[in-house]
């Protein structure tokens, strides 16, 4: 469904669980085609009161420290993510005007530094109202960046003006 969503368009998941294997670090499992407009957003969000869980695959039952793809993360410019708990990463990647709402996000990998939102080159972006946990313990991927001792719960590089504001972090 997020594929065929166009500037001003919503889509709500229902309950479930939801992950699509890309294999790219840059490429969420869930992510739009195209992005919207800073007047007319696309909006994927969770049914309200039902619980929507986004992964990051290969399957079901791969362990995060397996995962080799953020779970969910803008495809283009104004993209607003809300209301999903995310098992893995949120990826924002060369986006400008994405919001990040009302998610719980844990043991987060984006199979190179492990964090459970990552931004890189994101522009005006909004991260609130997220509760963010649980990201230790575990080992990087074969061959990453990441190690044990960088594993963080927001990674944010090269990134400018992004309000990151009212979230929970443990």
């Amino acid at each position: 469904g997020a594929q065929q969503l166009q500037p001003g368009d919503t889509l709500i998941i229902k309950r479930g669980y939801y992950y699509h294997y890309t294999g790219r670090r840059y490429k969420p499992g869930i992510c739009t085609a195209r992005g919207g407009l800073a007047d007319e957003p696309i909006t994927i969000k969770a049914n309200p009161g039902d619980e929507v869980v986004v992964m990051g695959g290969p399957t079901p039952d791969t362990p995060a420290a397996e995962f080799t793809n953020p779970a969910i993360g803008p495809g283009g410019n104004y993209v607003i993510i809300d209301g999903f708990r995310v098992y893995g990463c949120v990826g924002l990647w060369h986006v400008k005007g994405c919001v990040i709402r009302n998610c719980e996000i844990w043991a987060g990998n984006d199979s190179e530094f492990n964090c459970c939102i990552r931004m890189e080159y994101a522009r005006e972006c909004l991260i609130e109202n997220n509760i963010v946990h649980d990201n230790d313990g575990r080992v990087s991927s074969p061959g990453a960046g990441g190690n044990r001792n960088n594993m963080p719960l927001l990674m944010e590089y090269d990134s400018s003006d992004c309000i990151i504001e009212h979230n929970e972090f443990y």
